[in-house]
């Protein structure tokens, strides 16, 4: 058997996901069921590997020959923006979307070519050096254990080579239409679905559909186009309207159709993200290994870092857990009662998000204090299997939180009282890049 585990905290990682489970190899069946200790578990069954393609049977179209017209249609392949399809292997999924999609927006956006290697991103995430972040215990297949999205947000926001990830915006929820902007925008959208099911794959007239109709999510991929004409009967689970997304999948081109399917409109989809990396900047100041929880104050909630890395500070990175939520940034010295600089922002969208200062801000020993207009996103609490960990901690005066008029240290043995919380946080998410 293979089991994937996620805590429920880390489900409420800042909105990425609230029921998706790891993404990993192919599987026929699945049970779902939670412990007492509040930990999804997912049970399934061994199937063929990923490299070999699901068997699917060309079948007489059940209407006249279609052929996509220019109304209602939409391909970032056919606009000159496509990306190589990657080859996954065993349980890679998850980094092969996230590498396509950032590859997608610098080809769409900035009008360049890049090239990430899906293989050496996920060693990345799960490199044994880091001091926290998501560890891989001996004797488990990295590659063939999976991963999550948030998880590519995580790691990539504290840089990665010449990069450093500037936005994973959370798109988990919007309507087809405003999805359909997002890609036309930004590029290919990394989204995570159901494709366990194989008996609901067909081939109708050289399309190849797929349409399940579970919560449950096991495969990412990117939806890198749409038809609102695309015929409802193209599809072995036949869903109520026409309509599908064109799906840029990770088996490589001799995977299924080139690499590519349909799925029906009606399919539900999670961890909806474009994942946005930069070259703009030098290098990312954080204590933090990811948002896997967060917490309220009151009316407005008010977190800080203390930092010692001198230099010309540009930008603040910033975890918003919550759909319009406004920040106010302050620059303070290293005590955070002198302000040497202030600016606000405003975010429509969870996720990850970087503020470009107005003006960079010459710093030495210094703090950066965030006001937020709901809720502050955290370090969760650590946790583990005989699989897996995620380990974090917080080091005495570097994260805090402004509670009942007094700044409080995050390390503080009484801080989850003081908080009024039911997890133990750890690091506050605010990063300093330079």
């Amino acid at each position: 058997m293979n089991r994937k585990y996620i805590a429920t905290a880390l489900l409420l990682s800042f909105g990425l996901s609230l029921i998706a489970t790891g993404c990993g190899k192919k599987e026929d069946t699945a049970a779902e069921s939670t412990s007492a200790d509040d930990t999804i578990v997912v049970e399934t069954s061994e199937a063929e590997d990923v490299d070999a393609p699901a068997e699917t049977t060309e079948t007489e179209a059940p209407v006249e020959h279609y052929v996509h017209g220019d109304e209602g249609y939409y391909s970032l392949i056919d606009e000159g923006y496509g990306t190589p399809v990657k080859p996954q292997k065993a349980g890679t999924c998850w980094v092969c979307a996230a590498s396509t999609s950032m590859e997608s927006y610098y080809l769409k956006v900035k009008g360049e070519t890049i090239s990430l290697d899906e293989m050496e991103l996920c060693d990345y995430i799960y490199d044994d050096d880091k001091e926290e972040g998501y560890f891989i215990l001996l004797g488990t297949d990295r590659y063939d254990w999976g991963g999550w999205g948030w998880m590519v947000s995580e790691r990539l926001s504290n840089g990665y080579g010449d990069y450093i990830l500037v936005d994973a915006t959370n798109y988990e929820g919007y309507s087809i239409e405003e999805l359909k902007e997002v890609i036309k925008n930004n590029g290919a959208l990394h989204v995570a679905l159901n494709d366990q099911y194989q008996s609901y794959v067909g081939r109708f007239d050289g399309y190849l559909t797929y349409n399940v109709k579970s919560a449950e999510k096991d495969h990412a991929v990117c939806i890198v186009g749409w038809d609102d004409n695309f015929p409802k009967e193209y599809f072995v689970n036949q869903p109520s309207q026409n309509g599908a997304w064109l799906c840029q999948n990770s088996g490589g081109n001799a995977f299924f159709d080139g690499g590519y399917y349909w799925i029906s409109y009606e399919m539900s989809l999670c961890e909806n993200t474009v994942f946005i990396l930069s070259e703009d900047y030098d290098h990312v100041t954080a204590y933090d290994a990811g948002a896997t929880n967060s917490f309220s104050t009151g009316s407005t909630t008010k977190t800080a870092n203390v930092f010692n890395d001198p230099g010309d500070l540009r930008a603040v990175g910033l975890y918003i857990p919550e759909k319009n939520e406004d920040v106010h940034i302050y620059i303070c010295d290293e005590k955070m009662d002198k302000v040497l600089y202030e600016q606000e922002a405003s975010f429509e969208h969870s996720g990850y998000h970087v503020v470009d200062l107005d003006e960079p801000v010459s710093v030495g020993k210094y703090s950066i204090v965030v006001e937020y207009s709901g809720a502050a996103a955290v370090e969760g609490e650590n946790f583990g299997d005989e699989c897996i960990e995620y380990r974090v901690f917080a080091k005495p005066g570097e994260s805090f939180a402004y509670v009942d008029g007094k700044w409080v240290d995050m390390s503080s043995d009484d801080i989850q009282t003081k908080l009024g919380i039911d997890f133990v946080p750890n690091s506050c998410c605010i990063k300093a890049i330079y």
